[in-house]
């Protein structure tokens, strides 16, 4: 995975950051990196156990056939000056861990997802947190919400949650399934 394209949003009018001159906000993934080992089937075994407990190396993943870790994908949301756009006021970083083990019979599966703030620096002091899943072709997330609306996170603090995602290929086929997620930051 690679870094994730800075995405940026105006601060609302009457918000502490805006009152600070703060106006605009913006999030971004840094890069991973990972693996597959979907040929490698000498590794499974331990694949599979690093998956299970999600034991890969923190600002990694890991993808098999039947189960995914991510540890540790950092986040970065960032608070521009409203006088000089490239100044910035305050920062906040944020981990991102994931992980599924999948059935080979059945097309349903929960994704446990921890978010923590893990450091803070300037106006930002504490970040609000949502984190919503969807799916694409034959997939369902029929639990979508990781938790119920936003949790604020002061550093060292964590969200967690699972998703559930139902997937219904037609028989005999193969189908490719990806899903999304939504992690809106305030």
């Amino acid at each position: 995975m690679k870094a994730s394209t800075q995405r940026c949003t105006q601060l609302p009018a009457g918000s502490a950051a805006r009152k600070a001159g703060a106006t605009t906000a913006c999030i971004q993934m840094t890069g991973l990196s990972g693996s597959s080992n979907a040929v490698d089937s000498s590794r499974l075994d331990t694949a599979q156990a690093d998956a299970a407990t999600c034991s890969v190396t923190a600002g990694s993943y890991y993808h098999h056939r039947h189960d995914y870790c991510l540890n540790n994908g950092e986040v970065t949301y960032t608070e521009y000056n409203e006088e000089n756009p490239g100044e910035i006021l305050g920062t906040g970083v944020l981990t991102v861990s994931s992980s599924a083990t999948l059935s080979a019979s059945s097309g349903q599966w929960q994704e446990s997802e921890t978010v923590t703030l893990a450091e803070a620096t300037g106006l930002v002091e504490e970040l609000s947190v949502a984190f919503t899943a969807s799916c694409d072709a034959s997939c369902t997330a029929t639990v979508p919400n990781a938790w119920a609306g936003s949790r604020l996170l002061s550093v060292g603090q964590s969200a967690s949650g699972s998703v559930t995602f139902l997937a219904t290929p037609g028989a005999g086929l193969v189908s490719n399934i990806t899903p999304s997620y939504d992690l809106n930051v305030t």
